[in-house]
């Protein structure tokens, strides 16, 4: 009578056939169901729904949705109405549906409707959702990077280890990235950017064969394999029987499907892989459409088997591929353009019911949202990594002398920073720390140290690392930042400084200003007995 949330399970009800005594057993996981925020038309309120939707008649309404409509039994009224006012005056779970009812009793006038505008530009960030559910719209972004890590949803995953697939013949030592992308197609799917080590690179057309395929297996040999890719790897049917197929745009699939058929595999000019695809009368049929080895997504048949999912499988050797990659897996999470319709009034016409919009102010109702889908919501609440890289990249920050960035929050006094103990404890001096105390730090230049330290950003220090190493990256500067951009240039040549000045010594020289060190592009490196001196100049730093 008073529950928020409805028990499903799956209860297993041959326990009782005996003659024992009754036992509620069930088995797998149990759920609560909230249910939608309004009874159905002609239904009448249960559940969370009673606490906010005709409170006027609530005790009634409870009884009646806790009694069957033809039971004989009756209900004390004024035990009911007791029992609700206890709860709205000690339950915090009811206060909150209290106050949702409070609203809306007060914001009646304004009916109010969301519509989604899709399409207003050419990112597939603002494309319109093909399912019918919305998590929320969230007017303020979210999620953005800093530090190498995703705030405000989970950190980047910062694991390195050792990861192989087979491709039936060997094992393959691979280093990747990937991202968790929705699109609002409901389900997620995953991108993911692979490194082979050199030992393993596909290096001509054979190779590409020995791990990707596109191509319908023959049924007789591979009947395993055939099953799978005529279920899984097959696109449309799309083309001229097929113009509404969710390919087609302008009469033309957006995949460029069907693929010409290629006896071998090449590579074109532009490094990119057609695969072979030879036209051997091996089809299949998807309702009233002949699919052959032109309409193949390629796959590698080791991760399908495996998986027994979509897992569309690209071969890329060139780095204007590999930009692009990185550019998708890094486009941003999904976005929708909302217009808020004020009066929204339900009217009948031919066509049946439809919606007019009175005194409607587009431009000042517009806004540009974060869009969450149900399943995108249901991903971050499980806290299910969204981004992982491995190895994982450290970024490593740098400063002048009394030039680090400090965070000042609203309920921070500046004074009180500045007084703080820890406030010249940054990474960067701590490296300094870290060279004073540890002859092996000493030996590795700033971007080496997150090989075989780690940074605790809590104790403010350098520790050894005792898991997988990472990779450091300095931070980028611009040449127009002056000391800033020649000081990033020293610390990928100058090994083990201890402080600002050691690190502008060369050769028992001190030089207060990094611009002079780095334009004369000198560094030493001790050889043998460290009798011979090199000088080499910087062209990549």
């Amino acid at each position: 009578m008073f529950s928020f949330t409805s028990f499903e399970a799956r209860i297993d009800h041959n326990i009782n056939r005996g003659r024992a005594p009754y036992t509620f057993r069930i088995s797998g996981q149990t759920y609560h169901k909230i249910g939608s925020l309004l009874p159905e038309d002609g239904g009448s309120p249960r559940y969370a729904q009673l606490y906010f939707y005709d409170t006027q008649n609530e005790a009634a309404n409870r009884m009646s949705a806790f009694l069957d409509s033809d039971s004989r039994e009756t209900v004390d009224k004024m035990l009911t109405n007791n029992l609700i006012e206890m709860l709205d005056k000690f339950s915090a779970v009811a206060q909150a549906f209290r106050m949702a009812r409070d609203w809306a009793i007060n914001n009646r006038s304004a009916d109010c409707a969301l519509r989604l505008i899709a399409k207003i530009s050419n990112s597939r960030q603002y494309n319109a959702p093909n399912v019918g559910e919305v998590a929320a719209l969230i007017t303020s972004d979210f999620g953005h990077l800093e530090e190498g890590k995703l705030c405000g949803v989970t950190s980047a995953c910062e694991n390195f280890t050792a990861t192989e697939f087979s491709n039936g013949k060997t094992k393959v030592h691979i280093f990747c990235i990937h991202i968790i992308e929705f699109q609002k197609c409901g389900l997620p799917h995953v991108h993911i950017l692979i490194w082979l080590t050199r030992a393993y690179k596909c290096k001509t057309p054979e190779d590409i064969n020995d791990l990707i395929s596109a191509e319908i297996p023959n049924e007789a040999h591979d009947p395993e394999g055939y099953k799978a890719v005529t279920e899984y790897m097959l696109h449309g049917p799309c083309g001229h029987k097929h113009k509404d197929a969710p390919c087609m745009i302008d009469n033309q699939c957006s995949k460029h499907f069907p693929k010409p058929y290629y006896a071998e595999t090449t590579i074109d000019e532009d490094g990119y892989a057609n695969y072979r695809r030879r036209n051997n009368c091996v089809n299949v049929t998807k309702g009233k459409s002949t699919l052959d080895n032109s309409f193949v997504v390629p796959y590698n048949r080791y991760l399908l088997i495996r998986y027994n999912a979509h897992i569309n499988v690209e071969w890329c050797n060139r780095s204007r591929a590999i930009k692009y990659l990185f550019k998708y897996l890094n486009k941003g999470p999904d976005r929708a353009t909302i217009v808020i319709q004020e009066n929204v009034l339900p009217t009948q016409n031919s066509s049946g019911i439809s919606e007019k919009i009175i005194d409607v102010d587009e431009i000042k109702n517009y806004l540009d949202c974060r869009y969450l889908s149900p399943c995108e919501a249901a991903w971050r609440l499980f806290s299910y990594d969204i981004h992982f890289s491995k190895p994982s990249i450290i970024k490593l920050s740098y400063h002048l002398p009394n030039q680090q960035s400090l965070t000042l929050h609203d309920s921070q006094h500046l004074s009180a920073l500045l007084q703080r103990p820890s406030i010249k404890e940054t990474m960067f001096t701590q490296w300094f720390e870290l060279n004073k105390q540890d002859p092996n730090a000493r030996s590795l230049t700033y971007s080496k140290i997150p090989k075989e330290y780690v940074w605790n950003n809590d104790a403010k220090e350098w520790a050894p690392r005792k898991l997988r190493p990472s990779i450091g990256r300095i931070v980028y500067s611009n040449p127009a930042s002056g000391e800033r951009y020649y000081l990033r240039m020293l610390l990928n040549i100058v090994k083990g400084a201890r402080s600002f000045e050691e690190l502008r010594t060369v050769m028992a020289r001190y030089t207060p200003h990094s611009k002079t060190l780095a334009s004369h592009m000198v560094y030493s490196t001790m050889i043998g007995n460290g009798q011979k001196l090199f000088l080499r100049q910087n062209s990549g730093l």
